[in-house]
C-alpha cells in the first residue's frame, strides 16, 4: 500500500515542481506532509529525512534547493523500494514457513 500511494505522491510532486510558474507551494507542502506521515509509519528514515528537508526548503522559498532535495528524496525512495522488492522476492521464493503451535500435552 505504501508503494502504491507513494508512486502517485511522487508523480504529483514531480509534475508540480516542473511547472514552477504556477507552483502552489502550499499544496506541494500538504502532499509532502501526508507523505511524511506514511513514510514515518513504515520506518523509512532516509526517505523521511529528505521529505523534511524538501519541505523546509519549500517553506523558505528556495525552489532550486527544494528541487535538489526532491531529487535526493526520489533517490532514497528508489533505493528503499529496490531493497524491499528484493526482500519480498526472496520471501516469495522461500515459500511458506511452518509456525510453531502452542499445543500442550495433558
Amino acid at each position: 500500500m505504501y508503494f502504491n500511494d507513494s508512486t502517485r505522491v511522487l508523480a504529483t510532486v514531480e509534475q508540480a515542481m516542473r511547472d514552477t510558474d504556477s507552483l502552489d507551494i502550499g499544496e506541494v507542502d500538504h502532499v509532502l506532509h501526508k507523505f511524511k506521515g506514511s513514510t514515518a509509519s513504515v520506518g523509512a528514515s532516509k526517505v523521511l529525512n529528505e521529505i523534511i528537508n524538501a519541505r523546509k526548503l519549500l517553506g523558505e522559498g528556495d525552489l532550486q534547493g527544494a528541487e535538489v532535495a526532491f531529487q535526493e528524496l526520489r533517490k532514497e525512495y528508489d533505493n528503499l523500494k529496490a531493497k524491499l522488492e528484493h526482500y519480498f522476492q526472496q520471501l516469495k521464493e522461500a515459500g511458506p514457513t511452518e509456525t510453531a503451535s502452542a499445543s500442550h500435552p495433558k
